[in-house]
């Protein structure tokens, strides 16, 4: 079992990777030029949102593995630093779980969105649907270049 003060700097590592960093592109959608179409934004919203249940996944487990590390030592065998300290990377894995719940949520949100737009495009032709669609297609690059 990894160390809890190590798991906490990894953990830390892996949500930021997750929060910050957008799917990679596919070979065919880099050569296609700066345009998506609608459907690969919806994919790409659709991977969004499955890294960010995965990161949600893992920050769950870690902020268990800290409650178990915390029951497990209970008895008086250790001295109240040690479980002070102990207190401490489970409320830091708690927190994680917090943003990583809110990531997810978002990322729910930006794939309802899509598909939304995706469908109403396909079905409107209006001016509106057209500058929703153009709005989704930047807002999918701009966060593809980050």
């Amino acid at each position: 079992m990894t160390h809890p003060t190590r798991a906490a700097r990894v953990r830390s590592r892996r949500l930021e990777i997750a929060t910050t960093a957008s799917p990679a592109r596919t070979a065919d959608s880099s050569t296609a030029g700066p345009r998506h179409s609608l459907a690969e934004a919806v994919d790409t919203a659709g991977q969004a949102r499955i890294d960010a249940e995965r990161a949600l996944r893992r920050s769950e487990i870690e902020r268990d593995r800290a409650g178990r590390a915390l029951e497990l030592n209970l008895p008086p065998r250790i001295d109240e630093a040690e479980r002070a300290r102990l207190r401490a990377v489970h409320a830091d894995a708690a927190s994680h779980v917090h943003i990583a719940r809110e990531a997810l949520d978002r990322a729910r949100d930006i794939e309802d969105a899509a598909t939304l737009i995706r469908d109403n495009a396909a079905d409107d032709g209006s001016r509106v649907s057209q500058d929703l669609a153009e709005s989704l297609l930047r807002f999918v690059e701009s966060r593809d270049e980050a």
